[in-house]
C-alpha cells in the first residue's frame, strides 16, 4: 500500500459582476401574430457585404483578443477573480474601440466564488514522486496536508460498491480508468553535431537537384546565436523559441541573397493563424516590414486572408485580367482554381 501526501488550498471569493443582464421577461401574446409576407427577391447590399468582409480579413484582432483572454487572464470559472478580470478587460476593450458608456452591471448574487491557489500531491512511500493534480472546482480545502494510504478502485456499476464495503475508510481513493503511460526512451532534446548539419545540407542539395533549381547553403549560425537566440527583440514564444525574430532574421538573409542574385520575389509557407505567437496578422506585418520585404513577399498559403502582393513580372496577373476582360462579351465568366490560388485577389483586382 502506498502513502500519498495531499495538500489542497483554495480561496473563497466574493460575488462578482459577470455579464450585463437582468432583462424583464415578457409573456407571449395569446393571439397568433399574422404571418409576414416575404419578398420573393431580397435586395442585397453588396457594398456593405464587402465592407464587412474587408473588416474581417484586413482588420481582425481575433488572435490578440484570444491571447489576452487565454494567456493574460486564463480560465474564467463563474464567480472567480479571473471572471471579474475578464469582465473588466472586455469593458476596457469596448471603450478602446470607441463604444460609449461601456460598463458592468450587477445581475444578482451568484454565491461563493472559488479559486485554486495551490494543489500538491506527492507519493511519500515506498519511494517519493510528485504527481500532477487539479482540484475539482468549488471543492473545499484540506486545511493542511493529508497523509493516508492510497487505493485504486474500479467501479463499473452500483453493485461494484459491495466489494469495497468497509475497505475505503481513512484512505485516499483513486478511481477511473488506468491509462497507459509509455516510458520515455528517447532524449527530449538533441544537439546537432557537425555530421548532422552536413546531412541536412546534403539533403537540401539533393532536393534542389531533383527539382532542378539551384540551392545555396549559407552558414549564419554565429550571427543567429548572438542576434536572435540570445537577444530576441520581440521576445520568446513557446519552448523559448524566438519565433518573430527568427523569421525577420532569415528573411533579411533571403533578401540579401535575392538582391545579390537579382531575384524579384521571395515565397514563404506561412499560414496565418497556424502559430499564435508568430503567424497572426500583426506579426506577419512586422516580419514583412522589419525584413525589408514590403511588396516583395508572397505567402501563397495565406493568399485569401492577406492583401495581394504587387504582381512581380513572373506572375501573369495582367494576362489573367485580359482573359477576364475578354469574357465580358459572354453571359457569364467562371474562375476555376484550387484553394489558395488567388481567385478572389484576381477578381478584386479586375473590379478595381
Amino acid at each position: 500500500m502506498q502513502s500519498v501526501r495531499l495538500a489542497c488550498a483554495l480561496l473563497l471569493c466574493f460575488p462578482v459582476s459577470l455579464f450585463p443582464a437582468d432583462k424583464k421577461a415578457t409573456s407571449a401574446p395569446n393571439a397568433a401574430s399574422p404571418a409576414i409576407v416575404q419578398a420573393q427577391r431580397e435586395n442585397l447590399d453588396y457594398s456593405m457585404y464587402q465592407r464587412i468582409r474587408d473588416e474581417a480579413i484586413g482588420h481582425s484582432h481575433i488572435m490578440e483578443y484570444a491571447s489576452g483572454l487565454m494567456d493574460g487572464i486564463g480560465p474564467r470559472l463563474t464567480g472567480s477573480p479571473n471572471a471579474k478580470r475578464a469582465n473588466e478587460w472586455t469593458r476596457d476593450q469596448l471603450t478602446a474601440m470607441g463604444c460609449s458608456n461601456a460598463h458592468l452591471e450587477d445581475w444578482g448574487e451568484f454565491g461563493m466564488g472559488w479559486q485554486q491557489l495551490n494543489t500538491w500531491v506527492r507519493m511519500s512511500s515506498p519511494d517519493t514522486a510528485v504527481f500532477i493534480a487539479q482540484a475539482s472546482p468549488w471543492s473545499p480545502s484540506t486545511n493542511g496536508p493529508v497523509t493516508a494510504p492510497a487505493i485504486w478502485i474500479d467501479l463499473k456499476d452500483e453493485k461494484d460498491f459491495d466489494k469495497y464495503k468497509g475497505k475505503l475508510a481513512g484512505k485516499i481513493v483513486l478511481y477511473g480508468e488506468m491509462r497507459e503511460v509509455k516510458p520515455v526512451d528517447k532524449a527530449l532534446f538533441s544537439h546537432l553535431e557537425d555530421d548532422d548539419l552536413r546531412k541536412l545540407r546534403n539533403e537540401a542539395l539533393r532536393a534542389g537537384a531533383e527539382g532542378e533549381f539551384p540551392v545555396e547553403v549559407i552558414d549564419v549560425s554565429e550571427e543567429y546565436l548572438q542576434k536572435v537566440v540570445l537577444h530576441p527583440r520581440h521576445g520568446y514564444g513557446a519552448h523559448v523559441n524566438p519565433c518573430i525574430d527568427c523569421r525577420i532574421f532569415m528573411l533579411k538573409k533571403a533578401r540579401e541573397y535575392a538582391d545579390a542574385t537579382a531575384a524579384e520575389t521571395i515565397f514563404t509557407g506561412e499560414v496565418i493563424g497556424q502559430r499564435p505567437f508568430s503567424q497572426y496578422r500583426e506579426a506577419l506585418r512586422i516580419v514583412e516590414q522589419e525584413s525589408g520585404l514590403a511588396g516583395r513577399l508572397l505567402r501563397p498559403l495565406s493568399a485569401k486572408l492577406l492583401p495581394p502582393t504587387p504582381a512581380p513580372s513572373h506572375l501573369m496577373r495582367a494576362r489573367l485580367q485580359e482573359r477576364l476582360a475578354s469574357g465580358l462579351e459572354g453571359r457569364a465568366t467562371v474562375i476555376l482554381a484550387g484553394p489558395g490560388y488567388g481567385k478572389t485577389s484576381l477578381a478584386a483586382r479586375f473590379i478595381q
